[in-house]
């Protein structure tokens, strides 16, 4: 035997599978074509109906009515936040964003801080109340973020939960006072 079909089987094999198509194909076009009724099963009179692909909505007695509360999320405000300063060893307290009105929120969704010197640096993002510019003689409000990136390192950390932090302004320190020749990146992104 080589394995191949009689002209018996192959003939077999033609009307078996012509049959099963024949069984299958108006079962799939039913389920195709039909609509579909869904039923409450606390109340079977209550009743949704799906025809053509698309749900049926309302009670045919006139507009569609919602009982109870509906509330929506708020969509983010609309004026973006992008800020990025350099800071090194005689520059160490910049701002990145402001001044704006004392009731400004800034919702920070990231934060990345770029290290081009020679020595591993600690900075300090902070939301401050304004001085006569934001970083000279201003009043730490809130902390935001504090990174230690290594010599040579790049850190960006993401938040898909904006930080949210009140104030007029945001800046960047480096702390404790930075040896000479240091020299940081900040870049903020978010909204406000």
């Amino acid at each position: 035997m080589t394995g191949r079909l009689s002209r018996r089987g192959k003939a077999v094999a033609v009307v078996a599978g012509l049959a099963f198509m024949a069984v299958l194909v108006p079962v799939g076009v039913q389920a195709v074509t039909s609509s579909v009724t869904i039923s409450d099963p606390q109340k079977p009179a209550s009743k949704a109906r799906v025809l053509g692909g698309k749900l049926l909505v309302g009670d045919g007695l006139g507009p569609l009515t919602v009982d109870g509360k509906v509330s929506a999320i708020p969509a983010p405000p609309k004026v973006p936040l992008w800020g990025q300063d350099h800071l090194t060893d005689t520059n160490r307290h910049v701002s990145l964003a402001g001044p704006f009105s004392s009731t400004n929120v800034f919702h920070v969704t990231s934060l990345t801080f770029a290290n081009t010197g020679t020595t591993a640096l600690e900075v300090r993002v902070r939301v401050m109340s304004p001085g006569t510019k934001c970083d000279v003689g201003s009043t730490p409000l809130q902390g935001v973020e504090v990174a230690a990136v290594a010599a040579g390192q790049t850190v960006s950390t993401p938040f898909p939960t904006p930080l949210q932090a009140p104030g007029p302004c945001l800046t960047a320190l480096l702390a404790p006072p930075p040896p000479s020749g240091s020299e940081m990146w900040v870049t903020v992104v978010g909204y406000r």
